[in-house]
């Protein structure tokens, strides 16, 4: 029996800064759109929650509604190219072949 090594390759964990801006550049302007109200999605949830500490209920209920609203919605815009290095990408592919990088 020949027996051959199968050997993996290995892919970066996370990205550096700079790589996650430039691949925020890349995106779409409706992916952009959507990255950036799951952001604010995220501070209209804490700012709910500042509401409940301080007692201030309508502060609460329209902050925690609102933020569940744009942060927890699952949007997805399908691109058919890679947003770390532009190489064309299957529709559906959810890592990169050429440079290892998840898709969002």
């Amino acid at each position: 029996m020949s027996e051959t090594q199968v050997t993996a390759r290995k892919v970066r964990k996370r990205l550096s800064y700079k790589e996650e801006i430039v691949m925020i550049r890349r995106m779409p302007k409706v992916q952009r759109f959507i990255v950036a109200m799951k952001f604010v999605g995220v501070v209209l949830l804490a700012i709910g929650i500042e509401g409940v500490i301080t007692h201030n209920w309508a502060l609460a209920v329209a902050g925690i509604s609102a933020g569940l609203v744009t942060s927890v919605v699952p949007i997805k815009v399908n691109v058919l190219a890679c947003l770390a290095c532009n190489s064309p990408l299957v529709k559906g592919q959810a890592i990169c072949t050429k440079c290892g990088a998840p898709q969002m």
